[in-house]
């Protein structure tokens, strides 16, 4: 087995089941355990539940308007994938949904199918449709199943395996077979008559696929010998023998072939813009706005100056030489590594309950245990800030859009923080000492302008909060508009 980080807890899971005890006195707890939770079980439950969920899904397809619909979706899925996958790609994979989907036919160029005796390569192909499975066809599954999952994952001995399976009244196969029998005993007479048309016409074509492969050895050997220099051999006309491919065959095509692949893909991406676009709105909460995509994400988007991020200092002085303002000091509070960013939106996430900024910076002194601080507040800008929301809008389902919406606004979760920089942030400083807020009014602290570390936006934001027109920097003058042109090059 290839270690890996993760070896030492499989091997706790593997002493769970070497306490089973084959034809032992089990606790009935264990065996009610494995019942449940072995990954045998719940791998080949959840594989005949698809099983099942196909068949069902096939019935509903009877159906000639979902049938059309199905078969042009099957469409837009394949030419969707045109310009990077080609033709050939496309039809296939085209042919493939529309065959599994309507009558459960699998067969690809993955492995080798005897066919009349012979090994026919690049052939996978049971000769049935997997709605008809049987008990054999079962137990072909469940013994590949565990063939690939033993040893590497820790399945345990063969005979949890036997046990699981065939144990008289309540082993899994009889559970799992009954369940497909009763999909099976619904399939109307009709789809079950398409299917082994379908089927036999599989058959027919896998046939004419085997004879490809004899005719392609033929070649093969008269290359050879007219290459040996056999006498008596004619090689005019021969070329290398272009390998048989199943893949060349259509099972389904007589539903897809003559339709407008093309305008069909512009038809459905109309009508799913036309959707997307009904399910994508905005609400105004006051100092936020929910902004709601079609998929039901949400992102939250204060107002100017509602929302903002915080930097903490131990010291003043250590404020005034702080990494923002062209400084050298770094802050001592809100590192997203060590004690976590420090975000006011008033109302969300973090400060669920408090609106006022002084009340969150008393906050957060209690909860870090701060007992002395000097904080920055770079205020944000509607058009810069946008926070994921953890909880969803169900905008698929409009009688639930509204409650579900509800439930996020009483959540008020904040999932992720981001906000970018503005050139006209305004700026608040505050000293929190013993559980009390003062804001801190200081011309060495700019008020106005954008504060990011660099020396030119500093020297500007410091001009424009005491208000001059021009300002001198890296031994220039500067005004508003060499600014804008220097930021904009």
């Amino acid at each position: 087995m290839v270690e890996t980080s993760s070896t030492k807890y499989e091997k706790r899971v593997l002493k769970i089941w070497e306490k089973w005890i084959p034809d032992g006195d089990n606790e009935t707890a264990l065996e009610n355990f494995i019942d449940d939770y072995h990954p045998s079980v719940v791998q080949m439950t959840e594989k005949v539940n698809g099983y099942v969920q196909s068949i069902l899904c096939a019935i509903e397809l009877t159906d000639a308007e979902k049938r059309e619909k199905f078969i042009e979706d099957c469409v837009k899925r394949s030419w969707d994938m045109l310009n990077y996958q080609g033709e050939d790609y496309v039809k296939q994979y085209c042919d493939g949904l529309i065959r599994r989907g309507l009558w459960g036919i699998g067969i690809s160029d993955n492995g080798s199918t005897e066919i009349r005796g012979e090994d026919i390569p690049d052939l996978y192909w049971k000769g049935k449709s997997k709605f008809n499975l049987n008990s054999n066809d079962l137990d072909d599954e469940w013994d590949s199943l565990w063939d690939e999952n033993q040893d590497d994952q820790h399945w345990g001995p063969s005979e949890i395996k036997d046990w699981v399976w065939n144990r008289k009244y309540f082993g899994l196969k009889t559970e799992l077979l009954r369940l497909i029998q009763q999909a099976q005993r619904i399939i109307p007479e009709g789809l079950q008559k398409e299917i082994e048309e379908r089927v036999k016409s599989v058959d027919d074509g896998v046939d004419e696929y085997a004879s490809q492969w004899g005719e392609y050895y033929k070649k093969e050997r008269d290359i050879d010998k007219m290459k040996s220099g056999e006498a008596g051999v004619n090689a005019s006309g021969y070329l290398d023998a272009e390998r048989p491919s199943i893949n060349n065959f259509y099972f389904a095509g007589d539903l897809w072939k003559d339709l407008d692949h093309l305008g069909i893909v512009k038809k459905i991406k109309k009508e799913e813009e036309r959707i997307k676009a009904t399910r994508r709105y905005k609400k105004d909460l006051g100092n936020v706005v929910l902004e709601v995509s079609e998929y039901g994400t949400v992102q939250l988007n204060f107002k100017d100056d509602t929302a903002a991020e915080l930097k903490g200092w131990k010291t003043l002085e250590g404020m005034k030489d702080g990494w923002f303002l062209n400084g050298k000091t770094e802050y001592d509070f809100g590192d997203k590594y060590e004690d976590g960013e420090i975000w006011f939106t008033p109302g969300w996430g973090e400060c669920k309950g408090i609106s006022a900024i002084e009340d969150f910076i008393k906050y957060v002194g209690t909860q870090r245990t701060i007992k002395e601080a000097y904080f920055w507040c770079r205020w944000l800008k509607e058009e810069s800030d946008n926070f994921n929301v953890e909880e969803e809008i169900d905008v698929e389902n409009p009688d639930n859009t509204q409650a579900s919406e509800e439930r996020l606004i009483e959540e008020h979760t904040i999932e992720r923080y981001c906000a970018r920089h503005s050139l006209n942030e305004r700026h608040s400083y505050f000293h929190l000492k013993d559980g009390q807020v003062e804001e801190i009014i200081d011309r060495d602290l700019p008020h106005t302008g954008l504060l990011n570390g660099s020396g030119v936006d500093a020297a500007r934001a410091f001009a424009l909060s005491n208000k001059r027109k021009e300002w001198e920097w890296d031994g220039k003058k500067w005004t508003e508009e060499s600014y804008l042109e220097y930021k904009n090059f």
